[in-house]
């Protein structure tokens, strides 16, 4: 009996809501050597049927299809013969977060058909930071220094590295017990941990006190991989 395989893979497993996942489904006749070629069925819902794009070999409910597909309606895979479809989806805020793509096929050789599936998930990622900071102490004046605390927070749902702290009208900090200097740079903030920062030295300056408040501004970026 003629028998075919499929393969799906996703251009990364944790992308953003609005990032493009390119998807490549791969299609091959596992059929023994010497043995018949496979066409698919005409039917579109059972020919080539991915769970967002709909019908590869037809017009794409979602997402775009690439150049670089080879398979077609009319496709003839000999034994050991393989064709591909590629097409790129963006990822909206009504996806799940476990996005599970599945992909199935119907091939023929005479009376005789042949059936694959299978599937990939991505994992839907959400970074994000929280940063607060406020100001220790009571009354200053230009010229005063003022003592702020603050801290970083990864709110989101996946790790975050190459965080760097930054505070331009700051001179020092105290993390962990030991000084740093602005900028600095956390390594890795894995979601739901801190990093407190104590003793953030300002000197008030007409700068920035505007009104009667002093202003300091404390942020923090970062990436988070793979994408």
């Amino acid at each position: 009996t003629p028998t075919v395989a499929i393969a799906k893979t996703a251009s990364t497993p944790t992308p953003v809501v609005g990032q493009t996942v390119t998807y490549v489904v791969t299609v091959t006749n596992t059929t023994w050597t010497g043995g018949p070629a496979l066409t698919f069925v005409t039917d579109p819902a059972t020919r080539l049927f991915d769970s967002i794009a709909g019908d590869l070999l037809g017009t794409l409910a979602r997402g775009t299809r690439s150049g670089a597909s080879t398979c077609t309606p009319s496709t003839s895979l000999a034994p050991g013969g393989s064709c591909s479809v590629t097409y790129s989806y963006a990822i909206t805020a009504g996806d799940p977060d476990q996005h599970v793509n599945a992909v199935s096929t119907l091939m023929r050789a005479a009376s005789y058909q042949a059936s694959a599936s299978t599937s990939v998930q991505v994992d839907v990622a959400h970074p994000d930071l929280l940063v607060t900071t406020q100001c220790i102490g009571g009354t200053i004046k230009i010229g005063d220094t003022a003592i702020f605390d603050g801290s970083v927070t990864n709110t989101g749902d996946v790790s975050l590295t190459g965080v760097t702290v930054s505070d331009p009208g700051a001179t020092s900090a105290t993390v962990a017990g030991s000084s740093v200097t602005f900028p600095f740079v956390i390594a890795l903030l894995p979601p739901g941990s801190s990093v407190v920062l104590q003793d953030i030295t300002v000197v008030a300056t007409s700068e920035n006190i505007i009104g009667s408040q002093l202003r300091n501004t404390l942020t923090a970026t970062a990436t988070f991989g793979p994408v």
